[in-house]
């Protein structure tokens, strides 16, 4: 894959913002046309935005019919084995000393998420494909003060450890996969 990525510094507000985050929690995103990848000053990965990169397979998912009724759904089902196997592919090439196996798939329809850091295993990223988004919705990293606004055919790996949380503004749909220490029964 060859993926021009531009590389930017996120420097901490020293402010750890919970609870419901909007667009006075941030002040920079990336240009909405450029791969990014977002560290620390620690050279820690926040985010790495990696544009027109997304599995075509994702846009071709049937979803569960409990979307319809839930903003939240936990799933591992085998249909989506397929994409995480071209998920694990694309991290391992763009972004391998981050990698392990992915565990758990979470669907979102139209969830506002407070901020918070996940517990997940170390040195990990999480996987976030929009799959219906608008020009509102944005993943926001309140300490960073840094948002991202992914678009259809995004991908978007993250750090769920780094303190995030979004702002919903009209439909959206996202499939994020991350790892914990075993895979999720439900």
């Amino acid at each position: 894959m060859t993926l021009s990525i531009n590389r930017l510094i996120a420097q901490r507000t020293g402010q750890v913002q919970t609870g419901y985050v909007d667009a006075t929690h941030y002040d920079w995103e990336p240009p909405p046309l450029e791969s990014a990848l977002v560290e620390d000053e620690y050279g820690v990965v926040i985010a790495a935005v990696l544009r027109g990169h997304a599995p075509r397979r994702a846009f071709r998912l049937d979803f569960p019919a409990v979307l319809v009724q839930q903003s939240y759904y936990r799933v591992w089902p085998t249909q989506f084995d397929p994409l995480l196997d071209e998920l694990a592919a694309i991290h391992r090439e763009v972004l391998p000393q981050w990698y392990e196996p992915y565990t758990n798939v979470t669907i979102n329809r139209n969830r506002r998420v407070q901020a918070h850091a996940d517990v997940v295993r170390p040195w990990t990223l999480a996987a976030l494909v929009p799959i219906q988004t608008n020009k509102k919705y944005r993943l926001i990293f309140p300490e960073f003060r840094y948002a991202i606004n992914p678009a259809l055919g995004d991908l978007v790996f993250f750090n769920p450890s780094q303190c995030h949380g979004n702002m919903v503004k009209g439909p959206t749909l996202n499939l994020v996969a991350y790892t914990k220490e075993t895979r999720s029964s439900q």
